[in-house]
């Protein structure tokens, strides 16, 4: 190709984000019929991504990279992603993701292990930095999941008066440790049962802004500077996808029984229960497209929980679960 031809798909490469996303493809040669590992005769599209891009953008031979669907134990799969974006809990926001994918073992029917971290700022003066590990172990015996994160999070609460008025917002200022870890053991196909611990710990918590002459609910619940809870955790988890970086079919059901006890640690004793249910449909053989169900109940069983760690929108382990106007309790 010529060097305007070049020059063109640089410029389309730095202004469009929609190339920023890894899973998005293009199509790079006509259908064919090739021969893969699991079926004798599939119809493919060989497809190209941003390395191809930058590698074709250097001079680079396109047909050295070899693509398969084979397991490879010594070529892990790495990704570091820049990022901004604005949402009206964390205004102008911009981060960099890094995600480092591997299997222990080259069977067909091995699960994926990733790492994945990233730093991230915003204007509302917030720091988020999380560190989640799922790996799985060879032929998939055991799966260790790691959530850990560390915030400095200025954040917006809205409360509703006896009266149904809507007060002025105010915020709640505070930092976080969170340490998620568990293992689990199989028992059979796709089902594991895992015991863990988890501590969260919140300290300098500040209210700002407030109304006068109003009392909030975090006033009301018992407010403190700081928050803790510790305690065992039990799950039982059915996973059938493959792939949980970007599952293309299969299941996920994670149960998830949490007791809190101040023998531990915690401020309180407090039980809680996490039932989280996810199916992967693939709508057609020639498509990509998945249609993915979720269902997320997060329920108090007894005493009373941190203020900070009570069930709310976009505060489960992955902090994306469906979102009101603001993030509120």
């Amino acid at each position: 190709m010529n060097q305007a031809l070049k020059i063109f798909l640089a410029c389309i490469f730095v202004s469009s984000p929609l190339f920023l996303r890894a899973q998005d493809s293009i199509r790079l040669k006509n259908e064919e019929y090739i021969k893969d590992s699991v079926d004798l005769h599939k119809k493919h599209h060989e497809v190209i991504d941003l390395v191809d891009v930058g590698r074709f953008l250097l001079n680079k031979d396109l047909e050295a990279r070899h693509y398969s669907d084979k397991r490879k134990l010594d070529k892990p799969h790495v990704a570091i992603v820049p990022a901004a974006g604005y949402t009206l809990a964390n205004g102008f926001a911009v981060a960099v993701s890094g995600n480092y994918a591997f299997y222990t073992s080259d069977s067909a029917s091995q699960k994926i292990s990733n790492i994945v971290t990233s730093i991230g700022v915003t204007q509302e003066k917030q720091f988020i930095f999380p560190l989640s590990i799922n790996y799985w172990s060879k032929g998939n015996k055991y799966n260790v999941v790691s959530e850990c994160r560390y915030m400095k999070y200025p954040s917006v609460n809205y409360q509703i008066l006896d009266n149904n008025n809507l007060i002025s917002h105010y915020t709640i200022d505070f930092s976080y440790l969170k340490l998620h870890n568990t293992v689990f053991r199989s028992i059979s196909k796709n089902l594991y049962l895992g015991a863990g611990y988890y501590l969260d710990y919140f300290w300098n918590i500040t209210e700002l802004g407030l109304p006068p002459n109003t009392q909030t609910s975090f006033q009301k619940y018992g407010q403190s500077q700081k928050e803790f809870a510790s305690g065992a955790v039990l799950r039982l988890l059915f996973d059938s996808r493959l792939n949980q970086i970007n599952p293309h079919n299969g299941m996920y059901t994670n149960i998830e029984f949490r007791p809190n006890f101040m023998f531990m640690g915690s401020q309180s004793n407090w039980q809680s229960l996490i039932v989280d249910f996810r199916k992967y449909i693939k709508l057609s053989s020639h498509s990509h497209n998945i249609l993915a169900l979720w269902s997320y109940n997060w329920l108090t069983l007894s005493g009373m929980p941190p203020y900070l760690l009570l069930p709310s929108t976009g505060w489960d382990d992955a902090y994306n679960t469906g979102r009101g106007y603001i993030q509120s309790r």
